[in-house]
């Protein structure tokens, strides 16, 4: 079998490489980090599926798959709550084996490290994802494009904490990592936008078939219960069929945090050279050797 070819993440690169080497990143990688997802940022979102069926099926949608009643429901909020943490555990997850693999090149994790990081930096790293929410939802509070320009903005922001902290020597505090977010975004807006909106789709078109379940049983309460027939039989199958949609999504979610570390490291490099820099110091570093052929040239 041949030696697997080494992924240089840190490399300059369009948005279809960037995709591109996500997808070879996983497929190294993903099924040694499935299960820490599994065990770690999975139950989260098995509640968030749990309350957002009980609160679906109790409150069906009337406009938009949304019912102005869920904002009054406890379990609605349950729902944002444990989605939220699920999430920055999947994307804490992802980044740290992503960021072990650019710093040595190998897919033999050292799981003992990963954590340590987590667990160092997860509170700081939950600061940068409750004020990366807080300023888009508060833009889109006003107007819609202010909402999407802080949302694009922004985005690096939570990639920037997770790969510029190594454990106890912090270097990146949370102000400064929407900073250097919008520092390397400045110039690449339309670019992140676009790859925002690729990712977005991507992963929604590939985790529909964990939603077919929900849409069916949607469908089926929906036409049954305008029969007047009672639907409470199905409330079991529905809050399972909505866990199954939330799971499924959530282990596809690494596609699209694969994707934001390795465009951090991209604009990264298009701004500061840091791969280049990188080269030179060891090539200083390396002790010279005279050889028999010098000075033929």
């Amino acid at each position: 079998m041949s030696q697997q070819k080494q992924i240089n993440l840190r490399e300059k690169r369009d948005i279809g490489q960037v995709v591109n080497t996500a997808f070879a990143f996983l497929r190294i990688s993903y099924f040694k980090m499935f299960r820490d997802l599994l065990l770690f940022s999975s139950p989260f979102f098995i509640i968030t599926g749990i309350c957002m069926g009980m609160v679906q099926f109790d409150k069906p949608a009337e406009f938009a798959g949304l019912n102005v009643y869920y904002f009054m429901d406890p379990m609605y909020y349950a729902a944002i709550a444990s989605g939220f943490l699920g999430t920055a555990l999947c994307m804490s997850i992802v980044g740290n084996y992503l960021k072990q693999y650019a710093e040595t090149g190998s897919s033999q994790f050292d799981r003992t490290a990963i954590y340590k990081n987590i667990r160092s930096n997860f509170g700081g790293f939950l600061g940068v994802s409750l004020f990366y929410y807080a300023a888009t939802l508060g833009g889109l509070v006003f107007l819609i494009i202010p909402g999407i320009y802080f949302s694009v903005a922004n985005a690096l922001a939570r990639p920037a904490y997770i790969l510029e902290n190594n454990g106890e020597r912090e270097s990146m505090s949370i102000g400064k990592s929407f900073s250097e977010s919008r520092r390397l975004i400045t110039d690449n807006w339309w670019r992140t936008f676009g790859l925002f909106y690729i990712l977005y789709f991507l992963v929604a078109i590939i985790s529909f078939v964990f939603f077919i379940p929900q849409g069916i049983l949607q469908f089926l309460i929906a036409f049954n219960s305008a029969k007047g027939i009672d639907m409470e039989g199905y409330r079991l199958y529905y809050i399972l069929s909505s866990v199954l949609g939330q799971i499924g999504q959530g282990l596809l979610f690494p596609i699209s945090v694969s994707a934001w570390f390795i465009y951090y490291f991209s604009l990264k490099e298009s701004k500061d050279q840091t791969d280049l820099l990188a080269t030179i110091d060891s090539i200083g570093a390396k002790p010279t050797t005279k050889t028999e052929d010098e000075g033929s040239y």
